[in-house]
């Protein structure tokens, strides 16, 4: 899967893990069925709905919730095909409850998952931020996940992407963030560019992203 842009550069190859190869086996995603079109995939390119005791639909963000869970394609197309052909109540074989704004609800939780990641990430001191900081990690070979927000302008964006592959080939950019919610993540204002140096967390972050730009109708295949 990749992602267009001006830059062109901002990619990420299907299941690639940052994780090291002895540690992906250790983590390795499952897959589940997509209650709309049928598929077999990947859980990271899924999101899971449950039904609550009172016949709800709601939304498991973090996948932690009890209950069977009803998993649907991670972009806005397909929720959209799950709530017109009414496939959750099909998948549950009950009827169901489903909020109003559930398309809008779904992007705002996708959103605030990244922000968490991220934030939880900062606490512990596995990230910087800034372009002087974000540099000096990338220099160090520290660099996992390079973040830049979309409003980073494209020349910057290339120079760090190309300085972080050149010294780590395995190295995973994201670059659909906005400053603000980065801003969010880490209590600053106006962030452009990050660096996530543990290998777990950025994996992580790197999985909720992909879901909450796949959500955006950002990815193409």
């Amino acid at each position: 899967m990749h992602r267009k842009n001006g830059a062109g550069i901002f990619h990420r190859h299907a299941r690639t893990s940052i994780l090291p190869a002895n540690k992906q086996s250790e983590a390795r995603t499952p897959e589940r069925r997509c209650i709309v079109s049928g598929e077999i995939l990947p859980r990271d390119a899924l999101i899971r709905f449950v039904v609550s005791p009172e016949g709800q639909l709601v939304f498991d963000v973090a996948e932690k919730l009890p209950g069977r869970g009803l998993w649907v394609r991670a972009d806005a197309a397909s929720l959209r095909q799950a709530i017109a052909k009414n496939s959750f109540a099909r998948a549950a074989r009950q009827k169901i409850e489903l909020p109003e704004q559930l398309l809008e609800d779904v992007a705002r939780q996708l959103a605030q998952r990244c922000i968490d990641l991220l934030g939880l990430a900062r606490k512990s001191g596995a990230v910087a931020f800034g372009r002087a900081k974000v540099e000096t990690q990338i220099k160090q070979g520290r660099t996992l996940l390079l973040i830049c927000a979309t409003e980073a302008g494209k020349d910057g964006k290339q120079t760090l992407h190309r300085l972080a592959r050149a010294l780590n080939p395995a190295v995973q950019s994201i670059d659909w963030l906005h400053s603000s919610e980065l801003g969010l993540a880490f209590g600053a204002e106006n962030v452009i560019h990050a660096s996530v140096t543990q290998g777990r967390l950025a994996d992580q972050i790197l999985n909720a992203a992909m879901r909450l730009s796949a959500f955006r109708g950002e990815i193409h295949p």
